[in-house]
């Protein structure tokens, strides 16, 4: 059994000497006035995950509006002219854009599509050589039985 260790006689027993290079002293961090300091790294990070959040949250909500308006104009237009009477001026200018701008949003979600079909498309195929590789491994001597890895051991 190790030996007690005594306890020294520098340091008294009840206070211990700071680990850091901190000042330990009981006064408040920032010594100004506390409206105008800055803010600590936790607050900005608190800060600008709303601020990301709430840019999610607008994106996700225009992405709808989008989508709705592509799938059903006409009864966007018409609910966008039946707003009261104090948005209608805003809504009479934005409508020749919208009309403008809507076989161009038809264009690029036709896009959007072909691409991910493409993407599915190789997929497709990528996950049929892999099948394929894995099967003429598992025929061949190369592979050990007790390894159960997806390539050939050379």
């Amino acid at each position: 059994m190790p030996p007690i260790r005594q306890p020294s006689a520098k340091a008294p027993s009840g206070t211990a000497k700071p680990i850091s290079h901190q000042s330990t002293g009981r006064s408040a961090r920032w010594q100004g006035n506390p409206t105008t300091r800055p803010l600590t790294d936790a607050e900005l990070e608190v800060r600008d995950a709303r601020q990301q959040r709430m840019l999610r949250l607008l994106r996700f909500v225009l992405i709808v509006a989008l989508l709705v308006f592509l799938y059903a104009p006409q009864w966007v237009v018409g609910k966008l002219l039946a707003l009261p009477a104090g948005a209608q001026p805003v809504v009479l200018r934005m409508l020749p854009y919208l009309t403008r701008a809507y076989l161009w949003l038809q264009f690029a979600g036709l896009l959007i599509l072909l691409s991910l079909l493409v993407h599915l498309i190789v997929a497709l195929f990528l996950f049929a050589a892999q099948r394929r590789n894995r099967a003429a491994c598992r025929r061949s001597r190369r592979c050990t039985a007790s390894i159960s890895s997806w390539a050939c051991s050379a």
